[in-house]
């Protein structure tokens, strides 16, 4: 729990104390009876605190902190915005940080946002790690999530336990829990990414396309607006998919594979290396597309069957 200044004292000296160390430079506005900072908090100079409540943090040079509640052992970097802001407890946020109308857990804590981190009207889970120029705004980030740095994470929600890497886009997407997205992912407005899914580096993902839960998706893949791509599918590396084109649950695609506008394919299936499905083709279930295969537009492959055709 946090620590609650008017209830106890850090120094157990039976009194509630509400001593500041360092005080130069500091304008603490409004000081009134809603305004308290607890016993052992240590203000950097020129910070200031507006109608705030400080329980045993250390707060940075430079600092500016308004109308908001800091919690236990909280260290705030220099030159940091914290605006409108509940800081959970255990925080750390670096250097040169901006944080503004955003909502840090409350009870668990452990948030490390290290330098030149920006969060903006977010909401941040427990035990998330932001490496440097990581940029979060008008999100919700859900609990023990990482993110390498160099990322921009906008108008989007993150479940729990999830992985992005370096130099990532992620723009008005659903991602669900322990997702893994690797370096140079872009993913679009729209998409909804299920629970489980896991994209290598280097693919871009455009605008509402879905992959279901425990998609794989290998490296330079390309998939087209509109597509779906089915629960335990897996989409090898420099695979394209075109616009609007299903894969079904428990499909493979053959690296280098390009699956054309509109194409369905079932459930089971097992589409070769360097194979390529034109548009409106309709693959049957458990089909075999063997390797350099090519299927015209609008074919349909019965399901059971094994294609042979090549040019």
């Amino acid at each position: 729990m946090a620590f609650d200044p008017t209830k106890q004292s850090r120094q157990d000296t039976g009194e509630f104390g509400y001593r500041i160390f360092k005080k130069d430079e500091i304008d603490i506005s409004n000081g009134d009876d809603e305004q308290l900072v607890s016993d052992l908090a240590r203000i950097g100079r020129r910070a200031q605190i507006a109608n705030s409540k400080i329980a045993d943090a250390t707060i940075g040079n430079g600092a500016q902190i308004i109308d908001s509640n800091v919690g236990n052992d909280t260290v705030v970097g220099c030159a940091a915005l914290v605006s409108e802001s509940d800081l959970g407890e255990a925080n750390k946020i670096g250097e040169y940080s901006s944080i503004r109308s955003s909502r840090f857990d409350s009870n668990r804590g452990g948030i490390e946002l290290l330098d030149y981190v920006t969060v903006t009207a977010s909401q941040i889970g427990a035990e998330v790690r932001a490496n440097p120029y990581t940029f979060i705004r008008e999100s919700t980030i859900g609990d023990r999530c990482e993110f390498t740095g160099y990322s921009s994470i906008t108008n989007s929600t993150i479940g729990d336990n999830s992985h992005v890497g370096e130099r990532c886009t992620i723009k008005g997407v659903e991602i669900a829990g322990d997702a893994v997205i690797e370096d140079r992912v872009t993913i679009l407005e729209g998409c909804v990414l299920m629970s489980g899914v896991r994209i290598n580096e280097e693919t871009d993902i455009d605008c509402l396309v879905t992959l279901h839960e425990h998609a794989f998706v290998d490296r330079d893949v390309t998939i087209k607006e509109g597509s779906s791509v089915g629960q335990n599918t897996v989409v090898k590396d420099r695979v394209i998919i075109s616009e609007g084109a299903n894969i079904h649950e428990n499909v493979v695609v053959g690296t280098k594979s390009r699956i054309g506008r509109g194409a369905e394919i079932h459930a089971g299936t097992t589409i070769g290396e360097y194979a390529e499905i034109c548009d409106g083709a309709v693959i049957g279930e458990n089909c075999v597309i063997e390797e350099n295969a090519y299927v015209p537009a609008h074919t349909v492959v019965e399901s059971g069957e094994t294609f042979y055709n090549r040019t």
